[in-house]
């Protein structure tokens, strides 16, 4: 899976303004695991930022890299009546790996994230990951006059009759 998300209007005008790498690897392992919250019983998960760094893109703008690992683990025997019986049943339900790159143009942060099994992260080294991190770039949009540009920094090209 891939995606990209873009925040609203920020006060940051650089990804440095946010914290520093393994900050905002935290907070990103706090929204994955946020995000996989399991109401049912005997659900475990693990995570593990497997790196988080800094690197300046093409276009000048920095970059935060981040991967998190994330395990989760399922109690075949849900209802059991002890915690011990629930842990004795756990087995692997998955094995994820989550990549991300975070730029920041416009006042915004745009967030590219990649989703993988961990096994096939390993098999590949990152590499192909890598390839595709690196091609992610965040443009800055400047408007030659208020009049020429909507709230949201998209230029206006032409003015349709009202």
């Amino acid at each position: 899976n891939i995606f990209v998300a873009i925040s609203g209007k920020t006060k940051f005008d650089s990804v440095l303004d946010i914290g520093t790498p393994e900050e905002v690897a935290r907070d990103e392992e706090k929204k994955i695991l946020d995000e996989f919250m399991s109401t049912r019983i005997g659900v475990k998960r693990e995570s593990n930022i497997v790196s988080a760094t800094q690197r300046e893109g093409k276009n000048g703008i920095m970059y935060y890299d981040i991967a998190v690992q994330v395990k989760s683990f399922a109690s075949r025997n849900q209802l059991a009546v002890s915690q011990e019986d629930i842990d004795k049943a756990m087995e692997l339900e998955f094995d994820r790996t989550y990549i991300t790159t975070i730029g920041v143009a416009n006042n915004r942060i745009y967030n590219l994230r990649l989703q993988t099994g961990t096994s096939a992260y390993a098999r590949s080294k990152g590499n192909a990951f890598r390839t595709i991190q690196d091609s992610f770039e965040v443009l800055t949009v400047k408007c030659p006059s208020l009049t020429s540009c909507k709230p949201n920094g998209a230029k206006i090209v032409k003015e349709l009759p009202v």
